[in-house]
């Protein structure tokens, strides 16, 4: 009884770990392909302009949203 609860306790730690083996594995081989790809295709021509502007867009939008007045009756 005493080897099979020691076992136990040996599978849930290693079930406790942030990352396994396999998944440290995939981190590596994806941080490998995004960085070797780039390298290997053609450049691409450049956006529309409308495209640039997007995120200074989205931007202001979220701004305009954080600093407009609330209408509820509670909030300061």
């Amino acid at each position: 009884m005493v080897v099979h609860n020691n076992q136990y306790e040996n599978q849930s730690k290693m079930k406790n770990k942030c990352c396994s083996k396999r998944a440290l594995l995939f981190m590596v081989i994806l941080t490998v392909v995004l960085l070797v790809v780039p390298l290997a295709l053609p450049p691409l021509p450049p956006p529309p302009a409308m495209f640039l502007f997007l995120p200074i867009g989205i931007m202001g939008v979220l701004l305009m949203f954080a600093f407009s007045p609330a209408y509820s009756s509670d909030v300061l």
